[in-house]
């Protein structure tokens, strides 16, 4: 069970960890955060009907993390969703070194091996990268993240019925095509918006999609992006409200890095749909949620190993 399961189940000593640790404050300090979302204005598609927020939200992970370097396609969970797609479900993880004990040139499907092949080339012929691509570029770039994004679901919730992923593929351009106009100028204006209005972001020392020291202690814990020691969560709703959960997420993932390896000193959420960024110094946070009964970051990382770690312990 990953992290967001975790705090998702009211019953799991991790959420309840989480709410008794730091529920007395979190309402009063979301007040302003949350006041501030609802005086925002939202980036909507002109969907009527099904469309497909999550994928979407997935999509423009991806494109917010490219706006700072390019990752090899075979470190992305994208890939994880395309060995699974072939069967290949657990993959071991070396706890030292991160790596993954596995050949994917060798284990994926000719289909998806393509894709990543052709993946690579456009990003060596197409820097993306701190920059603003040319119209045509970018919405070429935004379906490969769309395809990314399917797979992400796959890495992280099985194939589930109805997935556009379900059948063969005969080359690269047919998976392209999975992405409909509308996502794809939906995207482009998340993009957009993202460039203008946090540009100055690209060039900072950056860690992409991190895990944590605990992450396999709770069967899975990823972060989408840190910059300049700030754990910025990326969310993508037409609601205007920030979940109680998030903030527990945040902290979570904050909690599981041990041993400081990430140096996280901030914590905040981008909200593509408001292009509205809150980051907090992680200090500051705590003083408000805990009060009196605050401990240090140091200390609620030690006490949070001994909840991980007693899971551990009743699953063996």
């Amino acid at each position: 069970m990953s992290l967001t399961r975790e705090i998702a189940n009211k019953n799991s000593p991790v959420s309840r960890f989480l709410a008794d640790t730091f529920g007395a404050g979190a309402r009063g300090f979301l007040v302003e955060p949350r006041k501030r979302l609802k005086n925002s204005s939202i980036l909507r598609p002109p969907a009527s009907g099904a469309y497909p927020w999550n994928t979407v939200g997935s999509a423009i992970d991806y494109r917010i993390r490219y706006y700072f370097s390019a990752a090899p396609w075979h470190e992305l969970v994208a890939a994880q969703g395309a060995l699974n797609l072939q069967g290949h479900i657990h993959v071991d993880v070396d706890s030292e070194t991160g790596r993954r004990d596995i050949d994917y040139e060798q284990s994926i499907s000719e289909e998806f091996l393509r894709f990543f092949q052709d993946f690579d080339s456009f990003l060596r012929r197409t820097p993306v990268s701190g920059l603003k691509l040319k119209d045509e570029q970018e919405r070429e770039f935004l379906r490969y993240c769309y395809v990314l994004a399917l797979l992400d679901e796959v890495a992280r919730s099985g194939l589930r019925p109805g997935t556009p992923l379900d059948r063969r593929f005969a080359n690269t351009e047919q998976l392209l095509e999975l992405a409909s106009p509308m996502c794809i100028d939906d995207l482009r204006m998340l993009s957009r918006s993202f460039y203008s209005e946090h540009g100055a972001l690209f060039s900072r020392r950056h860690v992409l999609n991190p895990t944590f020291e605990g992450s396999t202690d709770v069967s899975g814990a990823d972060g989408d992006l840190i910059v300049d020691g700030a754990l910025i969560d990326i969310k993508t709703s037409i609601q205007l409200q920030i979940k109680t959960e998030w903030l527990w997420q945040l902290l979570g993932y904050a909690l599981l890095d041990y041993s400081d390896e990430h140096k996280i000193r901030k914590i905040g959420f981008y909200m593509t749909r408001q292009s509205m960024l809150e980051v907090w110094d992680i200090d500051d946070v705590l003083d408000k949620l805990m009060g009196s009964n605050r401990r240090s970051l140091n200390e609620l990382r030690a006490e949070f190993k001994v909840v991980t770690g007693a899971m551990i312990e009743d699953d063996s």
